[in-house]
């Protein structure tokens, strides 16, 4: 990726200085012709006329082109140099290792009753904690996603305030890798028999045999814990690393 960012600069440059060198010869072209104009006494012909707002015409789309990559190279100098600041602070001194074993520690120790923030109006299976590290920066952010164990707790929440999406849970398991996870699922009376929770454990399926630890909660309704496992009994799943 890195290789195609610097290919994409040069070429961006390249076609600036094309641009600069055919807009120079536009601009020597033009002004021979209008010397050449001024010296004749001739009245200039309809022909000679539509040569000039031809030239004319072409030297604004060039010059049109070239401001737009300039403006586009502004940007890029732009992100580069907001980089290279970012990158002589403290915090990216820190090595990854460090910053990996914080966010571990940060999931670790947080409250498994609360794996549940609502973020731009959807709800991630996140401890508040670890949610607002990942929005500190994005160096926080690319080292989170490449720390397997920062996604081995997985909750599915079908309830009138929560509900998970399948994608984002299918997300945070694949981030999980190869680790066993603990699964949470946490479904309100009114939403046992919701399609969305059938989805959300057609998901959870594919990845089953690394769940080390199951925990259903359907508030105090005894019914429901037993609907819960009789539709979790339905998919026939085997737990090779179940403790609990």
């Amino acid at each position: 990726m890195e290789g195609e960012g610097v290919s994409v600069e040069q070429d961006r440059l390249r076609k600036i200085a094309n641009l600069a060198q055919t807009i120079q010869a536009q601009g020597a072209a033009n002004a021979a012709r209008r010397k050449y104009q001024g010296a004749s006494e001739l009245p200039q012909s309809s022909a000679v006329l539509e040569l000039i707002v031809r030239d004319a015409r072409r030297s604004e789309e060039l010059l049109d082109e070239l401001i737009e990559l300039a403006v586009e190279e502004k940007r890029s100098a732009h992100r580069l140099l907001s980089y290279a600041n970012n990158f002589l602070q403290p915090i990216f001194r820190i090595p990854i290792e460090i910053w990996s074993y914080i966010l571990e520690l940060i999931t670790e120790c947080s409250d498994a009753s609360k794996w549940a923030t609502l973020m731009a109006g959807i709800y991630l299976p996140l401890p508040q904690s670890f949610a607002s590290m990942n929005l500190l920066c994005r160096r926080l952010r690319e080292i989170a996603i490449h720390t397997p164990r920062c996604w081995t707790d997985v909750t599915i929440c079908v309830t009138n305030n929560h509900l998970t999406s399948p994608t984002i849970l299918n997300e945070y398991l694949q981030r999980s890798g190869s680790l066993l996870f603990r699964l949470a699922i946490y479904v309100d009376k009114a939403h046992v028999d919701n399609p969305r929770l059938h989805e959300l454990l057609a998901v959870v399926q594919s990845h089953i045999r690394r769940c080390y630890q199951i925990e259903v909660r359907c508030g105090r309704e005894e019914m429901q814990i037993s609907q819960i496992s009789e539709i979790i009994r339905d998919y026939g799943w085997v737990y090779p690393a179940l403790r609990s």
